[in-house]
């Protein structure tokens, strides 16, 4: 279960923090950020799990407006699996011309860590919190998403298998053409 979702810094979210419940309902005025909210989960799942690039859904014109902030952070508390995760991610621009990077991802469980990316090296933990695998990696996408089940991952594989289950749906009628699926997806498609 989500526990805690922290952003800063990502269009309209400054230093915010949400900590839903089991059951939860999102109210407010229009442009407060609701739509934002699930925005942000999505991103993460698509970053974490899918291996999408941060170019064009991070840093630059994501910033909030109103900041001359140039790192973003992002914060994910979840609990299950008989513990607590965390997930952390940091993310600025750099070269010329600008270009966002990863700084920092991490997960860790229990406070220990899974998953370590900084100044360019990723560093894979087992199951019982020892460094067993590092090397370099471009600093554009996460390599979260290209871990593959082992026996040692067990928590790693749990979370990314949390993270898959993460759907949000915006019901947009001005993109609705017909009112019949040619066919049938086994996942929603994002457009």
């Amino acid at each position: 279960m989500l526990t805690r979702l922290y952003c800063d810094n990502y269009k309209c979210l400054v230093n915010f923090e949400f900590k839903p419940t089991a059951f939860q309902l999102l109210m407010g005025r229009n442009g407060a950020g609701k739509t934002t909210v699930f925005e942000v989960l999505a991103l993460i799942r698509d970053f974490a799990l899918r291996g999408d690039s941060c170019e064009g859904r991070l840093a630059g014109k994501t910033r909030t407006r109103w900041q001359d902030l140039p790192e973003q952070r992002f914060e994910l508390d979840v609990t299950g699996n008989g513990g607590d995760y965390q997930y952390q991610l940091t993310v600025d621009e750099w070269w010329r011309p600008a270009a966002p990077r990863v700084r920092k991802e991490t997960l860790s469980f229990n406070g220990g860590k899974l998953y370590l990316f900084e100044n360019g090296t990723v560093h894979l933990y087992n199951d019982r919190f020892e460094d067993r695998t590092q090397f370099p990696l471009l600093p554009r996408r996460s390599f979260l998403s290209e871990i593959e089940a082992r026996p040692e991952n067990s928590r790693l594989m749990w979370f990314k298998a949390w993270l898959d289950r993460i759907t949000t749906v915006q019901i947009d009628p001005k993109k609705m053409r017909t009112s019949e699926a040619p066919t049938e997806v086994k996942r929603l498609l994002r457009r």
